[in-house]
């Protein structure tokens, strides 16, 4: 049995008519109806080898409980091929069910191996300043000084150029070998001594288990959806999203993987932090030659910074659900949408969408089968 979303067809209704716009060419992954009439299907790796799109990156836009999440489950669910790799990155830990369907391994930050934090890196020095600078920013809550900064460019560069691995115990080690006796540095030596009391929270204190220590980490399968809910501090959880998203790069790049989906869900709380809008960045503009689709899922444009705002231009396939009226102004310039289109955006029931791909517009009623209900489900709590 199809089960839609109350009203859809009412609302569709008094909803202005769009130009016409043929549907997407395929029949992979049923999505929902189309206000023009028919099936609406959407497959960015069989539509950018079509010719249809020039980036499989998606962009998923609206207020709380207008069926974001849900579209994106079912949109994961309704795979043509089940070799896709898939890695979902959950701050609010609701993939579960789903990840039951998918065959996705569940992966909790802090009750296993931990993460390393250094995946990816290589030999890039730059690489590997941004790692410590994202680092300094989690312990202290803030960017770093210039004595700071510059001390931290001191311990890269040993990072960089002493043998073995590049891991947590040996930052430790090394900002303990400072300058000693006639060659000591007062306020130097007061730095590392405060810099290796903050990165130690990370080895046995407050923030243990989270990281990886000595390389041993865990390893991000194929299909992994990884549960960031025991990351309670924003400036954490969009630190382990950019390791994450950089460990994911790193596993393309070395054909480890098969083409796939990265998906980011609540986007909106790590877009705010410049090492992740690095991460997401490098992940978006290599995304087609991995074979990546990048789904970042948002409440709106107003969340992100500047930086964030101008990344998000640059993503092709937009599926924007009910804005607020006061959001939809903004929103239509940021996305370059017509004043008509953009008032569109104020009166969508729930789960209706307007999918924005290159210069294709579609008014889509998205719909879910009955078996699929307990994978959207995030209501259950409040059911009792």
């Amino acid at each position: 049995m199809e089960l839609s979303f109350q009203d859809s067809t009412r609302t569709l209704g008094r909803l202005p008519l769009l130009a016409s716009s043929p549907l997407p060419p395929t029949r992979l992954r049923p999505v929902g109806v189309s206000r023009l009439g028919g099936v609406f299907c959407f497959d960015p790796f069989e539509l950018y080898q079509a010719g249809y799109l020039t980036s499989p990156n998606m962009l998923v836009l609206g207020e709380i409980g207008r069926g974001k999440s849900a579209f994106v489950k079912t949109l994961l669910v309704r795979e043509a091929a089940p070799t896709t790799s898939i890695l979902i990155l959950d701050p609010k830990g609701e993939y579960a069910p789903a990840a039951t369907s998918l065959g996705a391994k569940r992966l909790g930050l802090a009750d296993g191996a931990g993460l390393d934090p250094f995946a990816g890196v290589g030999t890039s020095q730059r690489v590997l300043a941004g790692v410590l600078v994202g680092i300094f920013a989690v312990l202290y809550g803030r960017s770093p000084l210039p004595l700071e900064y510059q001390l931290l460019q001191e311990v890269t560069t040993q990072l960089i150029v002493e043998p073995g691995a590049i891991t947590l115990a040996h930052l430790v080690d090394l900002v303990d070998r400072g300058p000693v006796g006639a060659h000591a540095d007062r306020e130097e030596g007061r730095l590392r001594r405060e810099f290796r009391a903050q990165f130690t929270r990370l080895i046995d204190g407050d923030l243990a288990g989270v990281f990886a220590v000595d390389g041993q980490s865990v390893t991000l399968s194929e299909r992994v959806v990884v549960d960031l809910r025991s990351l309670a501090d924003p400036r954490l959880t969009a630190f382990a999203i950019s390791c994450l998203l950089r460990a994911r790069i790193a596993q393309f790049a070395k054909s480890e993987l098969s083409p796939g989906f990265v998906v980011v869900d609540e986007a909106w709380s790590v877009l705010q932090h410049a090492d992740a809008v690095r991460e997401m960045r490098g992940l978006f503009k290599l995304a087609r030659s991995y074979g990546a689709s990048v789904v970042a899922v948002t409440h709106r444009i107003s969340d992100l910074d500047s930086e964030a705002a101008e990344l998000v231009k640059d993503v092709e396939t937009r599926v924007i659900f009910r804005q607020a009226r006061e959001e939809v102004t903004q929103l239509a310039v940021a996305l370059g949408l017509s004043p008509m289109v953009g008032e569109t955006l104020a009166s969508l029931a729930r789960g209706e969408a307007l999918w924005s791909i290159g210069n294709h517009q579609f008014l889509v009623s998205h719909r879910l089968l009955e078996e699929e209900c307990v994978l959207v489900d995030t209501d259950k709590a409040m059911r009792g």
